[in-house]
């Protein structure tokens, strides 16, 4: 006999069912008895904190011409990539419309679409956007903007061009005047995140 726990499921947005040895097994039959509600933001922040040096981000191929090109240059550009591809993961809070962007600019048009809006104030969770900084590309336009997330304590994660990874980092990636230094431009909230 299956044990299906409908709510996780669907906030899942896959079936997911367990034999009732398994619950037992798992030590979690009072858990299931119990009325479940996915916890979007505590969730939400721990995944961006555990997606610290992940290399899932570095690589997406289109055909330019005759050409197979790696467009995010293996982690070179892929901010966009990453911030959008973690916000696919919760598509049942409609936190992004459409699959993983390749482009700030996409991604932050999507965003806005699917309910994101400027905040002035730093929140964990937030989303960043930082200023156009010239970059070594050699398929794109040379100066990019940024993305990455915001996480406390004044300090972000992002994806690094340095490593190709995302990496934990202070939020305006040095002291102000210092060459590292990368102005804030405009900070994103989502108000699914408040619950």
């Amino acid at each position: 006999m299956s044990f299906m726990y409908a709510q996780l499921a669907q906030w899942q947005s896959v079936p997911f069912t367990l034999e009732r040895s398994q619950v037992q097994s798992l030590h979690c039959a009072r858990f299931f008895s119990m009325k479940t509600k996915p916890f979007l933001y505590k969730t939400y922040l721990q995944i961006i904190s555990n997606s610290v040096s992940s290399r899932l981000f570095r690589n997406s191929y289109m055909k330019i011409g005759r050409k197979t090109v790696d467009i995010l240059e293996n982690g070179n550009l892929s901010c966009a990539f990453y911030v959008s591809s973690l916000l696919s993961l919760f598509s049942t809070f409609r936190l992004l419309k459409t699959p993983p962007h390749g482009t700030v600019t996409g991604t932050i048009k999507d965003m806005k679409s699917s309910g994101w809006y400027e905040i002035k104030k730093l929140k964990p969770g937030a989303i960043l956007l930082w200023e156009e900084k010239k970059f070594r590309d050699e398929y794109a336009k040379k100066y990019h903007k940024h993305l990455g997330f915001y996480i406390g304590n004044k300090e972000a994660i992002s994806n690094s061009s340095k490593y190709g990874t995302p990496i934990r980092h202070p939020v305006a990636f040095g002291d102000t005047g210092s060459k590292k230094f990368r102005k804030i431009e405009k900070i994103f909230w989502h108000r699914a995140l408040n619950t």
